[in-house]
């Protein structure tokens, strides 16, 4: 690894290690949250992912397709789609079913297996289960000793046995029901002898719960909420386990509010109202009562943290200890240089506007500008240099040869693939057949074949061609394929990469498409915005291929949200970028705090 190598990935995962404090070396998590008036995404390093506008909540999930559902206001609930930030699905209680003029809010709800989402309502006094289109289905009359619209009910979670485990805040009880509404098992949450206090923060107190648990063994969890701790009480009402409020060093338990059972047997542990200094999560083992993971967010989100739901998988495995990272670099029209695996600048070219690039082996940067090719040190020392010829209007692309020469296209009056070597002189030029006069449309991204031929995209052709060092076309590709839209489309070809197994993959730019095409020219695999939430394709110029056999794919165009994405074989999104820089070309350059090996198919 070079020293150039090593910076980059040391930066990208050491940045922000202040925002988060590991007692351990275990797994970090990934989480949805909201404070300071916005919902957020939080990687396992302590950076935001993923943000927009968004007022408090006490309850968020996660669903099996990214959406968010999520508390809007008092008494509504929404379903966010990720990709476009927009309501795709909501529900308000405030006037639905039966509720219009009376006073209520909504502090739990619940998708569930089946579609329907469940929804407590305090005030009202009732969970109900409605479907998508609204209608009501079932309904279930709350217990409430002191009834409040603001607080019959904190979190409720419909249990495995189809009953309903009720964590009442005013009433200090968890309640069981079942579906008929008969309470099956309560339990009041102890004062320990102690007199209520007012207030949210560490010197308050009382018993008004949060959560609770149902866990595998019978036995329930409870967030205590001002009674500062986590019990565990068995069926027949006994504490069989207590964290209290001064038992974690160096921790002080404020208002407990979630308390999420992991697969490896801990507990995530929600703090809210804690104050400067403290977690807003802790993991805890529950044996030793150690702490072996705790994130605090009190300067970047607030003392109002009440509910973070970690991101997992469709299958329920974790995304906490391995989600995608990438470094990256970036050849687009405010900045060429390096993105870090945190999403930050870790090195500027010091010239944006940059059409290709790449990071060589030896860690220097070849990148190609309109009017020239430099390969420059880190340190920004130019070692090579190629200026256009003056008939021809820009430069297309640039590649680094294996034989040592750099091939270079130029567009203009002279259309042409050059290879240089490494004193800048001509030593390969091939004539190009784009189809069309217009410059700038002529060609993108062209690369060397391992055969020693090139291929080459021409846009306004509608063809990939493939060309011999002679300048002869042995091989067309088209992209105004009936089954792609024919020419009305605009699928203009701006990346075209050969793959090991043969088939060539293309970006077609004004068409929004990724498509794999085999040695025939037929499609065999292709993407276009109906295969992906909130359409991200818009404009897609560069794509990599990367040894997972997922593509990377810019959306040049994008001026805002992601501009950078990678999908999988399965077409799901797995990463994406949605920075400041918008992106023409790039390459990946790390995962996850290792270097990409192998070709570099892009």
């Amino acid at each position: 690894m070079t020293r150039f190598y090593r910076g980059l990935v040391a930066a990208a995962l050491t940045l922000a290690i202040g925002w988060m404090t590991l007692a351990t070396a275990h797994a970090r998590h990934r989480f949805i949250t909201q404070g300071k008036g916005r919902l957020v995404i939080v990687g396992p390093e302590g950076i935001v992912e993923w943000e927009m506008p968004w007022g408090g909540i006490h309850d968020i999930h996660v669903l099996p397709n990214g959406n968010v559902m999520v508390q809007q206001g008092p008494a509504k609930i929404a379903e966010i789609d990720r990709q476009t930030k927009q309501a795709v699905w909501s529900y308000d209680s405030a006037t639905q079913n039966g509720n219009a003029g009376k006073p209520v809010e909504v502090h739990a709800f619940q998708p569930l297996p089946d579609g329907r989402v469940m929804i407590a309502e305090s005030g009202i006094g009732r969970i109900i289960e409605v479907d998508r289109a609204g209608k009501l289905l079932h309904s279930v009359t709350l217990k409430r000793n002191s009834p409040s619209t603001h607080s019959d009910t904190r979190l409720v979670r419909k249990l495995k046995n189809g009953h309903y485990l009720v964590a009442h805040e005013q009433d200090g009880f968890v309640r069981e029901y079942d579906a008929s509404g008969t309470v099956v098992w309560e339990y009041e949450v102890p004062m320990f002898d102690k007199p209520a206090r007012p207030g949210h923060g560490p010197e308050a107190f009382g018993n008004r719960l949060f959560s609770a648990t149902r866990l595998a063994n019978g036995n329930t969890l409870i967030g205590s909420g001002n009674g500062h701790s986590v019990i565990e009480v068995s069926p027949d009402k006994k504490i069989v386990w207590m964290i209290g409020q001064n038992d974690l060093p160096g921790i002080t338990l404020a208002w407990v509010t979630t308390v999420e059972p992991l697969d490896n047997g801990n507990y995530l542990i929600g703090n809210c109202h804690a104050g400067q200094g403290q977690p807003i999560l802790v993991e805890v083992e529950p044996a030793t009562k150690k702490v072996v993971w705790q994130f605090d967010g009190f300067d970047r989100f607030g003392n109002d943290v009440s509910n973070s739901t970690r991101l997992v998988s469709t299958t329920g495995a974790t995304l906490a200890a391995s989600p995608i990272r990438h470094s990256f670099f970036v050849a687009g029209p405010t900045f060429t240089g390096i993105i870090d695996e945190a999403g930050q600048e870790a090195w500027d070219s010091g010239r944006p506007a940059a059409r290709d690039g790449y990071v060589l082996p030896n860690g220097n940067a070849l990148i190609a500008w309109v009017d020239e090719v430099v390969e420059m040190k880190p340190t920004k020392e130019v070692v090579f240099k190629y200026t256009r010829a003056k008939e021809n209007a820009e430069i297309g692309t640039v590649q680094r040869l294996d034989n040592g020469n750099t091939l270079i296209t130029e567009l203009g009056a002279k259309p042409r693939l050059l290879e240089v070597d490494a004193t800048g002189k001509i030593v390969v030029d091939v004539p190009l057949q784009p189809e069309t006069d217009n410059a700038h449309m002529q060609t993108r991204m062209a690369r060397k074949l391992a055969n020693g031929n090139y291929l080459v995209p021409h846009l306004l052709a509608f063809k990939v061609k493939e060309y011999t060092p002679q300048g002869k076309v042995v091989r067309e590709f088209a992209t105004d394929l009936e089954e792609l839209g024919g020419r009305a489309a605009e699928n203009w070809p701006f990346t075209a990469i050969r793959l090991d197994s043969g088939n060539t993959l293309v970006n077609l730019t004004h068409g929004n498409k990724t498509v794999e095409l085999d040695p025939d020219g037929k499609v065999v695999w292709k993407l276009t915005n109906d295969d992906l939430p909130g359409d991200p394709l818009d404009d897609p110029c560069g794509a990599q291929r990367l040894p997972s056999g997922n593509t990377v794919i810019a959306s040049y165009h994008a001026q805002k949200g992601i501009k950078l994405l990678e999908v999988n074989p399965a077409k799901e999104i797995v990463w994406s970028y949605d920075g400041p820089h918008r992106v023409h070309h790039f390459q990946i350059l790390s995962t996850n705090g290792e270097p990409l090996t192998g070709k570099i198919l892009k």
